[in-house]
């Protein structure tokens, strides 16, 4: 029996799973890379602005400094200030299965402890 070839074909068979496999990873990193920014653009847009008045041009100019391509954003005021923001990312391996972006969103509430402002994501 001749098993020349064997180990090629399986290879060539897998080799599509296993692009598909890094391809999403990479999309999932690029997600949670700017869901990151986005916390961290609102905690400082809440630390800057928790005692004062904010007026939205300031939130979308922080927005657009930190390169963030926001769809929604909403800033709520009770006992503590709440910015959530919507945005959208530019898909790298998801074009192959028709995704071309990806929507992700994160819920920052800034409040007062002791004097100092602490945060809560959602």
């Amino acid at each position: 029996m001749n098993n020349k070839g064997q180990t090629l074909v399986i290879f060539i068979i897998i080799l599509p799973v296993i692009i598909l496999g890094v391809s999403y990873l990479v999309d999932t990193g690029l997600m949670y890379i700017g869901r990151s920014k986005l916390i961290s653009t609102c905690k400082v847009i809440i630390d800057k602005y928790y005692d004062e008045e904010i007026s939205d041009s300031k939130v979308e100019e922080y927005l657009k400094d930190n390169e963030i391509k926001y769809t929604d954003y909403k800033v709520s005021r009770n006992d503590n200030l709440s910015i959530e923001v919507k945005s959208k990312i530019d898909s790298i391996f998801g074009n192959v299965v028709g995704i071309k972006e990806y929507e992700i969103s994160a819920k920052v509430t800034g409040y007062k402890e002791n004097d100092k402002i602490k945060f809560k994501v959602e």
